[in-house]
């Protein structure tokens, strides 16, 4: 979809929610106002004008729509499955009713916003980045975030504990001052060292700030694993028989 189709918040569905495109039962990856991301048994045809049926509020609600883009996104393995697609469909007019289906799915925890998600991305830090949490603790930077961070220590830290993280990028450039809660803390692989996860709140746009600077050095490189925008759906609804195709 344009970026215009996508001026509605998207939520991504984390649960099972179908519908129809045309005559053909679908499942609904992520929905909006305007819009959805459908998964499919069969190839659709872009630019097509069909109708999209989903259950809101107890009633079927009928949208015209059309298919913007249609792609393959899992290949069978099993001669008894059929291979996946995935489309992005637009509204022909916004469907205000799909808001309730929505907000009941925030509601059960069956739904997320996108936009909200994307923060969950990380960068793997492959340089040398020594920090301090805390006035006593030396650590090292794993990997960052919009929203937080993952350190190396060599003891364990307390969950729960909010400390200063500081550290430097470029040595003396670039001074990193944010405070940071901890939301886990484990044994490294490697022996005597243990790793966190820190929380970092209000500092998105700082931390958006330093991972770009980290990444001109060639100092952060994205994880490919946190690639949380893309929610792969045949990873993330555990579909067997299928075999994912990387876009």
């Amino acid at each position: 979809m344009s970026s215009e189709k996508r001026a509605a918040t998207r939520y991504f569905v984390t649960t099972s929610l179908t519908g129809q495109l045309d005559r053909q039962d679908v499942e609904v990856i992520d929905i909006s106002v305007k819009g959805a991301r459908l998964q499919t048994r069969e190839r659709v045809t872009a630019g097509a004008s069909l109708p999209f049926t989903i259950q809101c509020s107890g009633a079927s609600v009928v949208s015209p729509s059309t298919v913007h883009w249609c792609e393959l996104g899992a290949l069978s393995l099993l001669d008894d499955e059929s291979d996946r697609y995935l489309c992005g469909i637009a509204f022909d007019r916004a469907v205000p009713v799909i808001r309730h289906l929505v907000e009941d799915m925030l509601a059960a925890h069956d739904a997320a916003v996108i936009e909200e998600a994307r923060h969950g991305e990380r960068y793997r830090i492959t340089c040398p980045v020594s920090a301090w949490f805390g006035a006593t603790t030396t650590a090292r930077v794993l990997d960052l975030s919009f929203g937080g961070a993952r350190i190396a220590t060599a003891t364990a830290l307390p969950v729960g504990s909010s400390e200063l993280l500081r550290f430097r990028i470029a040595d003396r450039e670039t001074p990193v001052d944010v405070r940071a809660t901890v939301v886990w803390s484990r044994p490294a692989e490697r022996k005597t060292r243990f790793e966190s996860g820190l929380r970092i709140e209000g500092e998105q746009n700082w931390l958006r700030t330093i991972i770009d600077e980290l990444s001109l050095r060639n100092g952060a490189v994205l994880d490919p694993g946190s690639l949380s925008r893309k929610f792969d759906p045949m990873k993330t609804k555990g579909q067997t028989g299928l075999l994912s195709i990387l876009r």
